[in-house]
């Protein structure tokens, strides 16, 4: 069990630095290319919420791997 928690710790804290960086990339090349590329913005607005669906599919399946 202990090996199991550690792994589910491992990931989590993972997942969380993860998102935290996609999160603040996508906010500054937002900010940069709003001005100049309109349309930019709403691509990066989709990719965002693809890769925001696929981090908590990956995050459920292993949930249920190691719970």
């Amino acid at each position: 069990m202990q090996t199991a928690a550690l792994v589910w710790t491992v990931f989590t804290v993972c997942v969380c630095v993860c998102v935290c960086v996609c999160v603040c990339v996508c906010v500054c090349v937002c900010v940069c290319a709003r001005a100049r590329y309109p349309s930019v913005l709403t691509l990066y607005i989709r990719v965002v919420s693809a890769v925001k669906l696929y981090t908590i599919q990956v995050y459920t399946y292993t949930f249920r791997v190691f719970c």
